[in-house]
């Protein structure tokens, strides 16, 4: 009983020191709410970017786009030429090293972190199913989501027809080993 007692502490000891780290992506105190009403044009002005802040080169040097409302972009390229990172800079996985990124007429930094995130769907290539029935997977995003709400996420991401092609469709059984 001691020894279970003792593994049990340390454990937990390890929980409380993973909680009790900072985060590195911090928010403005009075940051805003970005709604998701508004056109936004999307802009990477001058963006530098390192993962490794002692490091001497970046892995974005000097990076400018600009994405217009309802336009479609596609980033192309060679495995590790920043396509995944461009991504996460805008969803603020991580903060840039200099430039600026402008969300709408505002500098990205500006918004709640949390408003950012409500308004993103991100796919990356890794892709994670948990074990569970599709609907368990897309309400994942969202646990309130209406059942018309489900439908019109699979839909905008062209995935309704490959669900409903299932004989079970959005109850089928889907995660790793199934």
């Amino acid at each position: 009983m001691n020894v279970t007692y003792s593994k049990s502490i340390a454990g937990i000891e390890r929980v409380f020191d993973i909680l009790d780290i900072e985060p590195e992506i911090c928010e403005k105190e009075k940051a805003l709410v970005f709604s998701g009403q508004e056109d936004v044009r999307i802009q990477f002005r001058n963006v530098y970017f390192r993962y490794d802040k002692t490091a001497a080169e970046s892995i974005l040097n000097d990076i400018s786009f600009t994405v217009e409302p309802e336009e479609k972009v596609a980033l192309v390229g060679a495995s590790g030429c920043g396509k995944s990172t461009v991504i996460s800079l805008l969803a603020r996985f991580y903060d840039i090293d200099s430039g600026k990124i402008i969300f709408g007429s505002r500098d990205l930094y500006d918004y709640s972190l949390e408003s950012i995130y409500r308004q993103m769907g991100i796919v990356f290539q890794e892709t994670i199913l948990f074990s569970g029935t599709i609907e368990e997977n897309v309400r994942y995003a969202k646990l309130d989501a209406t059942s018309q709400e489900l439908e019109a996420a699979a839909e905008a991401a062209n995935a309704l027809g490959f669900i409903q092609s299932f004989p079970n469709g959005w109850n089928t059984v889907i995660g790793e080993g199934v």
